[in-house]
């Protein structure tokens, strides 16, 4: 990997303006995402980007085209978003090189180049973009538009997984977002009769208490699908209504949320007895959640033989979190004897870019 064995340059002393810089874009983030128990809102999130832009942030640039690409506060501008995703990729932004290879991957509000998709998410992959890395190692394991090469796809998995074991060895777990895959990205649609009906049906049925029904309209809000905005606050509320039925996938939502502070106060405690209980159901997404506590220590004793047994568990039930996770450790030996056969298994399984 480029970069390795370098010496590390002395760093300067962060300025006024790089630190005003800086706390814009994390306001902006925590207003975008909702993390650390701050409330979504999107105008604010924009507001902060389009500061942080002002003052030359790429960065903030990559998060606005985010925002344009997804409807996010904003109409879906794909034009407007490519403009942005141009303007830091070509600035060295790794995640603005990784959109705009989807984009020309796609098709999407541009003419598809596959070879110029390519060229992007290797820049990004080399910027250590880790959806990047993850999309270049699918892409060599299986010869989609490179040269099969298994090597090369070890060769940019490897670095994905490393970041996850540093976070692991320093105890300081990353998010655990429930994932998707780039295939599912793109232009979010304009809401359409369709989308209404499907709204109106599981607004019916969750009213009248059905639990599938509410934990369904709980990620339409969590993910602000369907033409819905994204709004944690209810999808929190439509999750406890199928949790106080019992419902596991309630349950494991529910616990996501405790464990990474999205929208309520950050609660190990209470992350814990929402995984056990979905745990007790069946569920896959409680089931990962409890991997992800034993595999950093939170809250629990830290045990990567728990961990991987809970992973295996969620990933033989189609959990895509818990297939990345195993491929982390497969391909680090962490806990394991390293295995690069089993670890790709599992990332290819996971990122079907």
């Amino acid at each position: 990997a480029k970069g390795r064995g370098q010496a590390k340059e002395e760093e300067k002393p962060e300025t006024p303006e790089q630190r005003r810089v800086r706390e814009l874009v994390e306001e902006g983030m925590r207003c975008l995402s909702g993390i650390n128990n701050t409330k979504i809102d999107l105008n604010k999130a924009m507001d902060s980007f389009t500061q942080a832009s002002a003052l030359g942030s790429l960065r903030a640039k990559s998060y606005m085209g985010e925002m344009y690409k997804h409807g996010k506060g904003v109409d879906v501008d794909i034009d407007k978003a490519r403009e942005l995703f141009t303007i830091a990729a070509a600035g060295g932004d790794a995640a603005a090189q990784r959109n705009l290879a989807f984009l020309y991957a796609s098709g999407i509000g541009m003419e598809e180049d596959r070879m110029r998709a390519i060229l992007y998410y290797h820049f990004a992959a080399t910027g250590n973009d880790h959806l990047a890395q993850l999309a270049m190692g699918y892409r060599h394991m299986y010869g989609v538009d490179v040269p099969k090469n298994c090597q090369a796809a070890v060769e940019y998995y490897l670095p994905a997984a490393e970041a996850v074991v540093r976070e692991i060895q320093q105890f300081r777990p990353p998010p655990m977002m429930e994932r998707h895959t780039l295939a599912s990205e793109g232009s979010k649609p304009r809401p359409s009769d369709q989308d209404e009906d499907v709204v109106d049906y599981y607004q019916y049925s969750a009213a009248r208490g059905d639990a599938s029904a509410q934990v369904a309209l709980g990620q339409l809000h969590y993910f602000g699908a369907r033409g819905l905005e994204q709004d944690y606050g209810e999808a929190l509320r439509w999750y406890e209504k199928a949790g106080e039925q019992g419902d596991g996938n309630a349950l494991g939502h529910m616990g996501n949320m405790y464990v990474q502070g999205i929208h309520v106060k950050a609660s190990n405690e209470t992350a814990l007895r929402l995984f056990k209980k979905g745990v007790e159901k069946g569920n896959p997404v409680a089931i990962n959640g409890l991997g992800y506590m034993h595999m950093y220590g939170m809250g629990v004793d830290q045990s990567f033989s728990e961990a991987m047994k809970l992973f295996s568990q969620a990933a033989e039930q189609g959990n895509q979190e818990a297939r990345f996770n195993l491929g982390a450790m497969y391909i680090t030996g962490l806990g394991v004897t390293k295995d690069y056969a089993k670890a790709i298994y599992y990332f290819t399984q996971e990122a079907r870019f």
